[in-house]
């Protein structure tokens, strides 16, 4: 359930690569559901002309019309609504978090900040840091720390 790690770069980078890897696979799946809505619309639109013409020359079922325009519609409509309010907030968010990260192991491997100057205590505060940002429960529990 729990991994140790060795320094807390260790753990850092654990995280950073973890974001990393899920940042990618919403990313995918925000790029196949775009493309999902663009095919759906595109054969709603092909078989809709499909019918008007055949209204015009031939006649067809009006319920076929109807069924084929309101399933292109719904599947268009639900894909768009995952799409934009469920992957997009989790992409920002997991790239936001993989920023942060970032920004910490840079200010601890360069020594920018007091924080990370000071020696005695350089690996606890990185690791205070990265727990709040991973929004870990054991970093909440441990005192002392101002960020």
């Amino acid at each position: 359930m729990y991994k140790l790690y060795k320094d807390p770069v260790e753990y850092a980078n654990y995280h950073f690569s973890t974001y990393s890897t899920r940042a990618k696979v919403y990313k995918f799946l925000y790029i196949s559901l775009n493309v999902l809505i663009l095919l759906a619309t595109m054969a709603t639109s092909i078989i809709t002309t499909l019918m008007i013409s055949h209204l015009v020359w031939d006649g067809f079922p009006d319920w076929f019309f109807f069924f084929s325009a309101g399933a292109g519609a719904l599947t268009a409509f639900f894909t768009s609504m995952i799409n934009f309010f469920v992957i997009k907030t989790q992409m920002k968010e997991l790239r936001l978090k993989k920023e942060l990260i970032y920004q910490e192991l840079l200010l601890y491997n360069n020594k920018l900040t007091y924080k990370y100057a000071r020696m005695d205590r350089r690996d606890f505060y990185l690791f205070n840091s990265i727990s709040r940002i991973v929004g870990s429960e054991s970093a909440q529990k441990v005192g002392g720390y101002d960020q």
